[in-house]
């Protein structure tokens, strides 16, 4: 069965207008499947997938 990939972020609230700078949690989920991580299951891990599938 074909799939793909989501990765964005979760408005978490705590944007910062003054640096302009993206806020939010950031999130990676394979679609159909039950793969899901956040930045709090692991930085290094949200990298990699967000590296791996050219999310920005």
């Amino acid at each position: 069965m074909p799939g793909f990939v989501v990765c964005g972020r979760v408005d978490t609230g705590t944007a910062n207008d003054s640096t302009g700078a993206e806020s939010g949690e950031r999130f990676f989920v394979v679609i159909p499947g039950d793969f899901a991580i956040l930045d709090q299951d692991g930085k290094g891990l949200v990298d990699s997938y967000w590296a791996a599938n050219h999310c920005e």
